[in-house]
């Protein structure tokens, strides 16, 4: 993830599937609703600190506050589909997990390729 977009959409989609307003996130991390704000909105990148506070606040490591997908950081609404399956994946038990991931299975066999293959 490149881009303060990019990065944005990623902390609401997280945020939100938390069950978490911004002003509680705020108040988990003890700063600012405009600083959670700007943050979604794209207009400022997280110190270090506001960072690993995010983390802790939302129970999850840094890393996964960063989507790695190239894609994704210049196609916003992909950004936010993929952290949007990420979330909800992370709410189900393994089975459940498996059975998405064969759902996903069949449903990317059956459909033309729409994105470009990594090479």
């Amino acid at each position: 993830m490149r881009d303060k977009n990019s990065f944005g959409i990623r902390l609401k989609v997280l945020r939100k599937s938390r069950d978490l307003t911004q002003e509680k996130l705020a108040a988990k991390m003890q700063r600012s609703v405009e600083t959670i704000s700007a943050l979604e909105r794209g207009h400022s990148y997280p110190s270090f600190e506001t960072l690993f506070g995010l983390a802790t606040a939302l129970e999850v490591p840094i890393k996964e506050l960063f989507d790695l997908d190239d894609e994704a950081d210049t196609n916003p609404k992909r950004a936010k589909l993929l952290a949007e399956l990420n979330a909800m994946a992370g709410k189900l038990s393994d089975l459940d997990l498996e059975l998405a991931v064969k759902q996903m299975e069949v449903i990317a066999s059956t459909r033309l390729p729409r994105v470009r293959k990594r090479q």
